[in-house]
């Protein structure tokens, strides 16, 4: 389901930056530090487009990096199986009964 949704984003996505392309042949001239040059409107469209996409990749990788380090934490206290550290109520955190739901197993 995700994997055909996302297909159809992708051609929806190609398809507006075709039209955009089409529609917007004319030369603009760019001015850069040290360099200037004349390109197409569509490409700084493009190129606009995908860095933003690389920002926000790297905004959201910081959070992205602590909630895998967290679960793979979660991970060991949950294989360990020691009850008497405070951290072996794991299940009680909505992460770890997300991930026991998607695993099949029962909540303790």
């Amino acid at each position: 389901m995700k994997r055909g949704l996302l297909s159809i984003v992708a051609i929806g996505v190609l398809a507006a930056l075709l039209i955009v392309a089409l529609e917007n042949p004319q030369p603009v001239l760019v001015h850069l530090p040290g360099w200037q040059g004349e390109t197409p409107l569509f490409v700084l469209f493009v190129v606009g487009f995908i860095l933003g996409g690389i920002l926000a990749f790297l905004i959201l990788l910081p959070a992205r990096i602590r909630l895998s380090w967290r679960l793979y934490r979660l991970q060991q206290v949950q294989k360990s199986g020691s009850d008497k550290t405070p951290a072996a109520k794991a299940t009680r955190n909505p992460l770890m009964r997300a991930l026991n739901r998607a695993r099949g197993m029962r909540e303790s």
